[in-house]
């Protein structure tokens, strides 16, 4: 019998025209989000009284869609549903600034008795969130205290009003989703190794077919689909002992394969601003793998007792491994929408507005750019490019050089 990801996959299809790798990401979310006390095995360790490493399933979400037709609010509607009525404790504010993260997080701390925290955030339109991120002195708190919890370690600050806050053993989930606008809001810094490669970017834009929103309700062979999955999601959330999940020999060899072809090509490429999310494949193919191995398990199982080892299978692994490669084409359809979204308009009317429009790209590229960057970063036509690079250069503004590799021209902005 299929598992809980496939269910719900064809649950929802036919009650939207939603993009499938939303309806998948929203699954793998929800089981995400309610196997918290399932770790996988990981890297020893030689601390004291930890001899094995145990890694957690959080898992980061952003749905990139259009607007209306992307349906994203109905995507986010079933897992918002069905986490208030199973766990509603666990559920951040819909929208809140970057500052209030922490004091939002001790709240839920408290309320469920000081010891841990677990949280989720889901949000339909979060690019407020990221306007006010990249704005004002506490960017980078920010950005720490989020790599941290997406990590699960402990943070703590002390206020002046509220005394001291603290997130104990975090684990915390995101479904969150905006336009193919929100890449233009992520700078450069928290790409390269900020929290921003925490996230799993499911881009879709484009729809083979459109169906008009279904009104009628659900159909009863539906409803008792329905109803299994939300037996099956409240079965997992009843769980509260630790899980430990293992490989089996096959899904080792295979996660071991493919960690060392990511490593191998990080030894040998330069990736540039895409180096940290390549990185982390192998994590998101071992945390897919494993919610993959979970999300078989029938309702019985979970409501064994004994169930306290879990092996991951060589299918489960391949599935987390495709799901990786997705994820690294995803990420690069983010880029080249960000890349899109903050080119400056070709309507320019003087030749110092183009010099300003190629300098700034200088200026985020570390000065050193070559011409097909300059080009697609600026919307410039080539001619023109290539008018303002001449006149820069005989401002000795900008000079012509070899660069170190491929392409072998690049320029250089003089100081």
């Amino acid at each position: 019998m299929s598992g809980f990801i496939e269910r719900y996959i064809n649950l929802h299809r036919q009650i939207t025209d939603a993009s499938e790798h939303f309806l998948e990401a929203a699954a793998y979310y929800l089981v995400s989000t309610f196997a918290k006390d399932f770790v996988y095995m990981s890297t020893p360790k030689v601390f004291p009284r930890e001899d094995v490493g145990g890694g957690r399933l959080n898992v980061w979400f952003i749905l990139i869609g259009k607007s209306r037709i992307g349906r994203k609010s109905t995507v986010i509607s079933t897992p918002r549903a069905w986490i208030e009525e199973i766990k509603p404790d666990i559920m951040l504010p819909f929208d809140f600034t970057p500052q209030s993260l922490v004091t939002e997080l001790d709240r839920i701390r408290r309320n469920q008795g000081g010891l841990e925290t677990h949280a989720t955030w889901i949000n339909d339109e979060i690019s407020g969130f990221f306007e006010h991120l990249s704005k004002g002195d506490y960017m980078l708190t920010v950005d720490t205290y989020l790599s941290k919890i997406y990590d699960c370690e402990d943070v703590s600050r002390s206020t002046i009003a509220r005394g001291r806050e603290e997130i104990r053993q975090p684990y915390m989930t995101c479904l969150l989703a905006s336009t193919g606008y929100l890449p233009a809001l992520f700078d450069d810094g928290r790409l390269r190794q900020g929290f921003l490669n925490r996230f799993i970017y499911v881009v879709d834009l484009k729809k083979d077919e459109l169906r008009a929103e279904r009104s009628e309700p659900l159909a009863s062979e539906e409803k008792r689909e329905s109803d299994w999955l939300l037996s099956w999601l409240k079965a997992l959330n009843s769980v509260n002992r630790a899980v430990v999940l293992d490989f089996d020999k096959e899904a080792k060899q295979l996660r071991e394969e493919y960690t060392c072809g990511v490593e191998e090509w990080l030894n040998r490429a330069d990736l540039g601003i895409k180096e940290g999310y390549y990185g982390n494949l192998p994590e998101i193919a071992t945390k897919i793998a494993c919610l993959t191995r979970i999300s078989r398990l029938s309702v019985e199982q979970l409501k064994d007792e004994g169930l306290i080892l879990l092996q991951v299978e060589g299918e489960d692994m391949e599935t987390g491994m495709r799901y990786a490669n997705k994820a690294w084409k995803w990420f690069e359809e983010m880029l080249r929408l960000r890349a899109k979204a903050r080119r400056r308009p070709a309507t320019v009317y003087t030749m110092e507005d183009y010099q300003e429009v190629v300098r700034d790209v200088f200026k985020r590229y570390g000065g050193v750019v070559d011409r097909t960057t300059l080009l697609r970063e600026t919307g410039i036509s080539a001619k023109m490019l290539d008018d303002t690079l001449q006149t820069l250069d005989v401002e000795q503004r900008v000079e012509k050089g070899e660069g170190p590799g491929r392409p072998k021209i690049v320029y250089y902005l003089r100081k």
